[in-house]
């Protein structure tokens, strides 16, 4: 249930990347510009899936790069950092 309160889950994304503030990654969390109960509204980012294996190649992005800085990322949050924090970005 706290998942679906966007207050809480932007707090999540400011410590997530408080947390990774002097860790050298690849990952990038958007900035929060709002949010409401029902209503987080962040940075636009262009990109594509990890999973999407066709857009990797169409860029020349090497998966297993990908596959082991989101190992390395999520063994921080989880072994390090004692907590995961994940968002799932929809489009329209």
């Amino acid at each position: 249930p706290k998942e679906m309160d966007f207050v809480h889950e932007a707090s999540n994304a400011a410590r997530a990347a408080k947390d990774f503030e002097n860790v050298r990654t690849s990952l990038y969390i958007p900035t929060v510009i709002s949010a409401m109960k029902r209503v987080l509204i962040m940075e636009y980012i262009q990109g594509g899936r990890v999973d999407d294996l066709e857009y990797l190649a169409r860029h020349k992005i090497d998966r297993n790069k990908v596959a082991l800085e989101l190992a390395r990322i999520f063994n921080q949050m989880v072994f390090i950092n004692g907590w995961f924090h994940a968002v799932r970005m929809l489009s329209s």
